[in-house]
């Protein structure tokens, strides 16, 4: 029943970057690992803000009150599992998404170097890479995960923004 009427709020609110936690910390309680994981990888790349230089908490209450406890459920989910790349990903996107790089790109590189590596991963370190200003690598990481997924919108914002930083106004329109 409560699965149910989790499908229902998730249909519902689609949009709603909080009910997208809710459904998310939900599963997780209901003891949906795996869907709980998913619902937070995508709550995780919605509203991506490359462009803020700003406090980012004001933007996003939601996902700042949310980041917190993904790390705690996936070091929780490490313990058991410590070379699960789903649950490394997780953690390396709160963990982008609070602005520890360091910590986001040493995650992420462990998950890259497994196989079959999901195009978020690719977006994590890309976001990193233009953290750094490294826009060379920035760019390889958004256009693998495009090639992966071509409808990575996080991935499109990602290399429009570092082509604009590197000054390359036309490619970033594109």
């Amino acid at each position: 029943m409560m699965l149910r009427d989790l499908e229902k709020v998730r249909q519902l609110q689609r949009g709603h970057l909080a009910a997208q936690w809710y459904v998310a910390f939900a599963l997780h309680t209901a003891g949906q690992e795996q869907a709980a994981v998913e619902a937070m990888f995508e709550a995780l790349q919605r509203n991506a803000r490359f462009d803020v230089d700003g406090d980012v908490r004001i933007l996003d209450p939601e996902l700042q009150r949310a980041l917190p406890e993904v790390v705690q459920i996936a070091e929780t989910l490490l313990a058991d599992d410590p070379d699960n790349a789903d649950f490394l990903l997780l953690r390396a996107g709160a963990q982008w998404r609070q602005e520890a790089w360091a910590e986001a790109a040493a995650d992420v590189e462990q998950v890259l170097q497994s196989d079959g590596a999901p195009p978020f991963a690719y977006v994590v370190r890309g976001a990193i890479q233009l953290h750094r200003r490294q826009y060379d690598e920035a760019a390889s990481d958004f256009e693998s995960a495009l090639a992966a997924d071509p409808r990575q919108l996080i991935a499109m914002v990602g290399l429009a923004q570092t082509h604009e930083a590197r000054g390359d106004y036309p490619a970033a329109r594109e």
